[in-house]
């Protein structure tokens, strides 16, 4: 991979983290307090073909917590090696990605992307009354949030135009249960796809199965499954509650840190002159 395809990489990765978060703990922005621990999430796809034959893939990601709310996701390749760190500070509010390679952190303001998130709607708000004045009707619908992987369900769904049915999806509480000595509370939410609708013979079942943790407030396990794309289950696995090591979440004094919350053309210049420069 050159130079420029790193940078942009990260810069991707930095800019689209409320979606790559949203796995295991609350939205980004959001601080959890006095509720540390240290844990590795595995990430399992699996896709069966019509001959037989079957596509999997797995990653894992080392996920930590600290008391004041500081988070840091770790993903690693198959030798060990880092691939990727995302550290989120509770002081200041942002989100650091680190690229080793060029020892360089990317920053973004979750307050100040918040912000301008916040200002945008009210804009949209403000025209939508502005065309209803003028006599149209103006339909939006907007998914709920929730925690965890139920979120990729509008993702899915709108990736093959289902938000149709998606819009019908039924709940089910699944009770509660212990998962490595802490309470999940578990979902189950499904919609289906009736048949001909699609080009599908028949019936189409897209499930999602979350277990969330009230007191840890994030998920410890989750299943999609959709015919089409396969089953991709997440797995949180040797929770621990100690507090992790303070260094986990400060950026390496011997990095340089760069802010693209003013957006990622003018940083990927500057990326480029610095990687350049070592």
């Amino acid at each position: 991979m050159n130079t420029q395809n790193t940078l942009l990489s990260a810069l991707l990765c930095c800019l689209c983290v409320p979606a790559l978060a949203a796995g295991v703990d609350p939205a980004p922005g959001k601080v959890v307090k006095n509720a540390p621990y240290s844990a590795v999430g595995d990430q399992e796809t699996r896709r069966d073909l019509a001959d037989g034959n079957q596509i999997t893939s797995k990653t894992s990601t080392l996920y930590y917590r600290d008391s004041n709310g500081n988070t840091r996701q770790e993903t690693r390749g198959p030798n060990g090696d880092v691939q990727s760190v995302m550290i989120q500070t509770a002081t200041d509010n942002a989100m650091y990605t680190l690229v080793p390679a060029a020892k360089l952190a990317i920053r973004i303001s979750l307050e100040r992307i918040n912000a301008r998130a916040a200002a945008a709607g009210a804009a949209a708000g403000a025209a939508i009354k502005a065309e209803r004045k003028q006599g149209e009707d103006i339909v939006i619908k907007r998914a709920a949030p929730d925690s965890g992987y139920a979120n990729i369900v509008p993702l899915v769904a709108g990736a093959y135009g289902d938000m149709k049915w998606a819009g019908k999806t039924v709940t089910q509480d699944l009770g509660a249960r212990n998962i490595d000595g802490v309470k999940a509370e578990g979902k189950l939410r499904s919609y289906e796809i009736p048949a001909g609708e699609a080009g599908n013979r028949k019936p189409i079942v897209v499930a999602d199965e979350s277990w969330y943790s009230p007191e840890l407030q994030m998920t410890l396990y989750s299943q999609h499954s959709d015919p089409r794309t396969g089953v991709a289950i997440f797995r949180l696995t040797n929770l621990k509650r100690g507090e992790p090591a303070a260094a986990l979440f400060s950026v390496p004094s011997d990095y340089t840190i760069n802010d693209v919350t003013d957006g990622p053309e003018k940083a990927l210049g500057e990326l480029e002159a610095q990687w350049k420069k070592k």
